[in-house]
């Protein structure tokens, strides 16, 4: 004896979304890359959760966290499937930084002091079209003028940029 029967196979469901790493506070957009037909439960690893196609999400504490995304596609008879990738929250960095008062000699080198944290990079830009990376920098500066020294702290979601005004002044000829 034979038999034969017809069967049908279920297509496969596609279940994906992108993600970047943010900073703690900052909503993160997730991008779905699912069937937009399909349901979707997402749970963003803090407790949080959204039925949304791709929504938004603030993270409070800093940390590896797991995003998972499960969808059911009732274009395939309620196919179930899922996906997790890993959203890396950094803390705010916060920059900030002094020097010995705000005003100083023509040639003379100026000291700053970098008192930024929650970084992991730093780039100053001393307002006459140099820069550094150093974690506390001494220039010399070779115009006389105000000049408008910036100081960026970043990490590899997020940053923060504190600048000051330092004046550059000239030195005085005894008895001229």
């Amino acid at each position: 004896n034979t038999i034969s029967k017809n069967v049908t196979l279920l297509p496969n469901v596609f279940v994906d979304f992108t993600v970047e790493n943010v900073c703690a506070g900052t909503p993160v957009q997730l991008v779905n890359l699912s069937n937009p037909n399909a349901n979707f439960v997402w749970n963003f690893g803090d407790g949080g959760a959204s039925t949304q196609y791709s929504p938004n999400h603030a993270y409070n504490q800093i940390g590896n966290k797991t995003i998972l995304l499960t969808i059911v596609d009732s274009s395939t008879c309620d196919v179930t499937a899922s996906v997790t990738h890993d959203v890396q929250v950094y803390a705010q960095p916060i920059a900030d930084f002094t020097t010995q008062g705000d005003t100083f000699k023509f040639e003379a080198p100026v000291q700053f002091v970098n008192w930024s944290f929650a970084y992991q990079n730093l780039l100053w830009n001393f307002g006459d079209g140099q820069s550094s990376t150093d974690e506390n920098p001494t220039h010399v500066y070779e115009t006389i003028r105000s000049k408008t020294v910036c100081l960026e702290a970043f990490n590899d979601a997020c940053a923060d940029t504190i600048c000051k005004d330092i004046y550059i002044s000239f030195t005085g000829l005894v008895g001229v």
